[in-house]
């Protein structure tokens, strides 16, 4: 799944893949840097079209309580500038 879905997009960089105890337990965060807004977007659109994507999606969704989507930009000193 994820692996196919990172070979979809060559813009993208997974920066962090994790899960934290703290508030919500149980959190599965995905940290994604791209170089614009609109490149997100297309490597959002480009993951739908991978079959394996998909299905580890479908096979995952029926487990998951919330999905939660955020645009995020660094600020002047860090490092992912």
């Amino acid at each position: 799944g994820l692996p196919h879905k990172v070979a979809a997009d060559s813009n993208s960089k997974l920066v962090f893949f994790g899960y934290i105890d703290v508030g919500m337990l149980n959190t599965v965060v995905e940290l994604w840097r791209y170089p614009s807004l609109a490149a997100s977007i297309e490597a959002r659109e480009a993951a739908r079209r991978v079959p394996e994507w998909r299905k580890c999606i479908a096979d995952v969704t029926p487990t998951v309580q919330h999905f939660r989507t955020q645009a995020l930009f660094p600020s002047t000193f860090s490092p992912l500038r």
